[in-house]
């Protein structure tokens, strides 16, 4: 116990000074590894980085990371946006309930929670004030409906929970599916009360006509995230094989059909997917060194039996690990907040027979609030920026929006038959 609180008083003050997460990590785990073992084994070190990384499933990252930069155009979300204001635009509120479907949709494109709120919130915050909504709530909205991108497949916590938890990932993304429709539902709900209560405008009315070009228009994007679960669901491929055909089909669709990525950017953009795969891939390999000094110190059986010795009901244990993830999520990115957790929680789940699906998907849905919390919550600084306004009214303005997602936990908690039926089906 003494070595994990000198790890995290490492860690914290490295974070504190503005150190890099990966060198935190790093820096972390090679305190363990001497404390453990009085020196410093740098071979074994170079090796465990190196075997971090060396996985077939994370090779999805990449590939989902730059499909969602080659979607993540002005015309590709102008479409959707059209496509869901078809639909549901002429309910009172609808554009900001147009701001929670679009990010739906979005969701299943890109997977990220920052894409889908730059994407979606520079074309509707401005047309949400020029409609007379209040500039908070419109912000505060948009980052809340980008919460939900790292829920709904493609999903990158997910494909690194798989990989440390060594559960299927194609039963993590269906499982992901459930939190995320339920998330949007209750933004829903919440939009329509809000709606009434100021008396929002209601969207204008289209012919059938219009509503079946706007359909077709959107259709090759939609198609996107079909063939992904599609493919995924049938058998067809695997996650990491869905993942290099959605970026087929991204630059495809990107830069042959729409052409809204023109030649000579394409290489840039690939510069930029490589750049974050890279920022999160080291993470990882940082993060797979300390996995392995906790596992050989058994510090993770450690904190098991801690946990155990607290309480044995399943539902005490998910909630104390809430809290937990939630702290965490106010700090970290999810990247590093799941590297680090998932090998700690996963032995004391295990021993209590809850469904590492279920665990896999509910640590995924407690970290989007970290998106939506200061002082990392990365949706505030997105939203603001692109509404003109100050971090603390968003942060005010989603409060509602992040009890919403906290209900979506307790769902999932008291009835978790709910998340993982649908996974159960690929049996």
């Amino acid at each position: 116990m003494i070595t994990m609180i000198l790890f995290f008083t490492s860690f914290f003050l490295s974070i504190a000074i503005g150190v890099p997460i990966f060198l935190c990590l790093g820096v972390g785990a090679l305190i363990l590894v001497w404390l453990a073992t009085g020196q410093i084994p740098f071979e074994i070190i170079g090796q465990k980085m190196l075997i971090g990384v060396d996985s077939f499933p994370l090779m999805a990252i990449p590939f989902f990371i730059l499909a969602g930069e080659l979607m993540n155009t002005n015309s590709i979300s102008g479409k959707l946006i059209e496509f869901v204001k078809a639909i549901i635009g002429r309910v009172r509120g609808g554009l900001a309930m147009v701001g929670v479907g679009t990010s739906i949709f979005f969701s299943g494109i890109s997977g990220s929670a920052s894409a889908d709120t730059a994407a979606v919130g520079s074309a509707l915050i401005p047309a949400m004030k020029k409609d007379g909504y209040p500039t908070a709530f419109s912000a505060g909205m948009i980052a809340a409906a980008g919460s939900i991108g790292p829920i709904i497949p493609p999903s990158i916590p997910l494909i690194i929970y798989g990989v440390i938890a060594e559960v299927s990932i194609e039963k993590l993304f269906v499982g992901g599916y459930v939190p995320g429709v339920m998330m949007g539902i209750f933004f829903f709900l919440y939009i329509y009360y809000v709606a009434k209560k100021n008396n929002f405008p209601v969207g204008a009315k289209i012919s059938i006509q219009q509503f079946f070009r706007i359909v077709g228009q959107a259709l090759p994007t939609l198609l996107l995230p079909v063939i992904i679960m599609g493919g995924i669901v049938t058998g067809v491929f695997t996650a990491t094989e869905a993942a290099g055909v959605a970026a087929g089909y991204a630059f495809l669709l990107s830069v042959v059909i729409y052409r809204e990525v023109r030649w000579k950017d394409v290489l840039p953009l690939f510069g930029r997917a490589a750049l974050t795969s890279s920022v999160i891939l080291v993470i990882i390999s940082a993060s797979s060194l300390l996995s392995w000094i906790m596992t050989r110190e058994q510090i993770p059986q450690t904190i098991s039996n801690y946990i155990l010795s607290l309480s044995t009901n399943p539902v005490i244990v998910l909630v104390l690990i809430n809290i937990v993830l939630l702290v965490a999520g106010m700090f970290l990115d999810a990247v590093s907040v799941l590297m680090i957790l998932t090998p700690i929680f996963l032995p004391a789940i295990l021993a209590l027979g809850i469904d590492p699906v279920l665990f896999g998907v509910m640590i995924a849905v407690n970290l989007s609030i970290g998106v939506l919390t200061p002082p990392v919550g990365l949706n505030l600084f997105v939203a603001s920026s692109i509404a003109n306004i100050d971090v603390l009214s968003v942060s005010k303005a989603t409060i509602p929006f992040i009890l919403c997602i906290i209900a979506v936990l307790v769902i999932m908690i008291c009835f978790p038959i709910s998340i993982t039926y649908l996974p159960s089906l690929l049996d």
